[in-house]
């Protein structure tokens, strides 16, 4: 499969080193609504792991002037940063099967890990709704001697979903929100051609995580939870944060950043925020459902006439969608 079509375009924010050999590289996949989550992710690691040559490759469908302004800020504070921001081509993914769930940004971990080799040998991917809360220099420093390193999901659904999706039951099933991969071998085996031909052969319930876990097998290594912890809203919040995590996933359909979010430890995000040039972000709903969300926050805190309006949008809004 030829991924370069994937790409229209390419451009580089920040000072560069002497040779892509010196840098750490990380790799996102975002659409344009979600600039903002990859810039905190992007300036947590900084934060957290000072003097580290850091290039982070951002796929993207789209981004707007003013995200794009704010990692040129961002790469000007800190030297040793470089962005790389790689524009797909969303044609390319009309015969993917997918849910509503699940924007096609998913399915950019996939074609990364093909376009960046050979030049790039070793690279850590990281979902956007995720922050770095301490250094990860024993991650850089290890060895991949497998296709690459994952962390054990987790959940009572995964032994009855191994079934659906025909893995083995002695298959650990790993989430894909944190890979470090071994680019060779994972070209050698094909992952990326794979997992793109099981997408558009079949409509998983968790996408290219459940690809990756078809194609890739048990030719994994295991990484410790401390680099893809789970914390969901509503659940685990009588847990102690372990001292030692270094990416904290807010995993599930809601996010620190809504505004009817209770998670226990959003404010460790909007601290983030408020680090970062993107600070002062506000976020707005995006269909119904989150207009009803949006109202009964606001209920709450006695805006009434604001909370009127966003109810009168939920039930707007809900009928030209069940309209269509």
């Amino acid at each position: 499969m030829d991924f370069t079509r994937f790409i229209k375009e390419k451009t580089v924010l920040g000072g560069q080193a002497d040779n892509e050999d010196d840098f750490f590289h990380i790799s996102l996949g975002i659409t344009k609504d979600y600039a903002v989550q990859a810039g905190v992710v992007i300036n947590s690691i900084l934060d957290n792991n000072p003097k580290v040559c850091f290039m982070f490759h951002i796929f993207c469908d789209d981004i707007k002037e003013i995200d794009i302004q704010r990692f040129k800020i961002l790469s000007e504070k800190y030297i040793e940063l470089t962005v790389v921001l790689y524009y797909v081509n969303a044609d390319e993914f009309k015969y993917i099967k997918t849910s509503q769930r699940y924007s096609q940004a998913a399915f950019y971990r996939i074609i990364s890990a093909a376009l960046l080799y050979p030049q790039i040998k070793k690279i850590l991917y990281l979902d956007s709704d995720l922050m770095c809360l301490n250094s990860f220099k024993k991650l850089r420093d290890l060895d991949i001697n497998s296709i690459c390193m994952a962390v054990q999901d987790s959940g009572s659904w995964i032994e009855e979903h191994k079934c659906e999706i025909g893995l083995p039951r002695e298959h650990v099933y790993f989430n894909s929100g944190v890979i470090y991969m071994n680019l060779e071998k994972w070209n050698e085996a094909n992952v990326s051609e794979k997992a793109m031909k099981l997408l558009a052969e079949n409509e998983f319930s968790f996408c290219d995580q459940d690809a990756l876990n078809i194609s890739i097998g048990s030719r994994y290594q295991m990484l410790s939870e401390r680099y893809n912890h789970f914390y969901m809203n509503g659940k685990h919040q009588e847990v102690p944060l372990p001292k030692d995590t270094v990416f904290l996933h807010f995993a599930g359909d809601i996010k620190p950043w809504q505004p009817w979010c209770q998670n226990k430890l959003k404010a460790l995000w909007e601290k983030a925020l408020e680090n970062s040039p993107w600070r002062g972000y506000v976020y707005i709903p995006r269909n119904y459902q989150e207009n009803r969300l949006m109202g009964k926050v606001l209920r709450k805190q006695g805006r009434y006439v604001e909370a009127l309006s966003w109810y009168c949008r939920y039930v707007l809004d809900k009928i030209k969608t069940k309209m269509k």
